[in-house]
């Protein structure tokens, strides 16, 4: 639309290109053989192969809990999960005092990746 003018109907042009749509599954079969949003287990492998974030534990217990609520309410795909995930990662390497260590107080914890999320998903909050 930036190029061509709105008169131009962008998927159409588009379609010239690219003649294939790929639809990713919402729901994943785990190893536990249980189904779990896959944006969630997506967030979990990316906070786990993070050296950034690897000591941290992200992918446990309330934390895991706030994101999970996180991405399900904004139903967020599979690049704004890495978007989050990237800020995070940005923060912990910049914060000087580092509310998201392991033996942090949980509502520090919480609080701070809150923050995050929302600064990652609407920044003109």
């Amino acid at each position: 639309n930036h190029c061509y003018g709105h008169a131009v109907d962008a998927q159409r042009y588009l379609d010239k290109f690219v003649k294939f749509t790929i639809a990713l599954p919402e729901t994943v079969d785990t190893n536990a053989h249980r189904e779990s949003i896959a944006a969630i287990e997506h967030y979990k492998n990316l906070v786990r192969s993070s050296h950034v974030l690897e000591d941290m534990k992200l992918y446990e217990c309330g934390s895991i809990r706030t994101i999970k609520q996180i991405i399900i309410a904004n139903r967020l795909s599979l690049r704004e999960v890495e978007t989050i995930v990237r800020h995070i990662e940005i923060y912990v390497t910049l914060a000087q005092s580092n509310n998201l260590q392991s033996n942090t107080n949980f509502g520090y914890k919480v609080l701070t990746i809150l923050a995050i999320a929302i600064y990652s998903i609407q920044p003109e909050v």
